[in-house]
């Protein structure tokens, strides 16, 4: 586990829960309750590949720069129960080669919240390679206030039907509480405005929000945590 031996903040606290990690005072432990499950596979929406817009959330960014999705997981054993696991999923499912093929001729975007929570926690438990890949993959995207709209995006269709059974109104709120999170919400939603997919690895709140009838448009991949600090305490293969 990490230890922060001085504190750890509530905001960066509720990012890191969110990803799956239970936080415990001042020390937080990888788990992976909360995480992308076997038959969450399911969630992804269907028949979206026309829309050219990708919302990326934070745990899809923390999967594209994690040391474990570049490289690493054939290369260390390592002792913590949930990093063994990614490891054994990244051997059979390498999550990068599909957000690759994924992001293919689309436009990348993120939010003000996404990208500030990202770069909380990169320069908290990140390792310096993966702080690297952070800021390439961060030059690459198109970020926008929080309240941005599609508007303010390229490509905009008014007439994307798969958006009709998301759009918030008077008689379609989501609740903050258990698995939504108001970070979370404010990521998607953003997703929601823009007219973007929002690619995730977040299966609880995508599953907690179609339990209160919100059906996000979303591609949810394999969750994969940030390892590169853990790698000097893992057995090297």
């Amino acid at each position: 586990m990490f230890v922060f031996f001085s504190g750890i903040s509530n905001d960066l606290s509720e990012t890191l829960e969110e990803l799956g990690i239970v936080v415990r005072r001042t020390r937080i432990e990888h788990h992976v309750e909360n995480g992308y499950s076997a038959d969450s596979s399911d969630l992804s929406t269907k028949n979206v590949s026309h829309i050219l817009k990708i919302n990326l959330d934070v745990s899809a960014m923390l999967a594209y720069v994690s040391s474990i999705t570049n490289g690493s997981c054939n290369r260390y054993k390592f002792t913590t129960p949930v990093l063994i696991q990614q490891a054994e999923w990244e051997s059979r499912r390498p999550v990068k080669p599909i957000l690759d093929a994924y992001f293919q001729g689309k436009n990348l975007y993120c939010c003000e919240t996404a990208r500030n929570s990202f770069i909380n926690i990169l320069n908290t438990v990140g390792g310096s390679n993966e702080k690297i890949r952070g800021q390439e993959l961060l030059s690459k995207l198109i970020v926008l206030p929080d309240n941005a709209t599609a508007s303010d995006t390229e490509g905009t269709n008014a007439n994307l039907i798969c958006f009709s059974s998301v759009q918030f109104s008077s008689n379609k709120v989501l609740n903050v509480g258990g698995k939504i999170r108001e970070r979370s919400l404010i990521i998607f939603k953003f997703g929601d405005r823009i007219q973007a997919v929002t690619v995730t690895s977040n299966d609880g709140f995508v599953r907690a929000a179609k339990q209160q009838g919100i059906y996000f448009v979303v591609f949810v991949h394999e969750s994969r945590a940030l390892t590169e600090q853990k790698e000097s305490k893992a057995i090297k293969l």
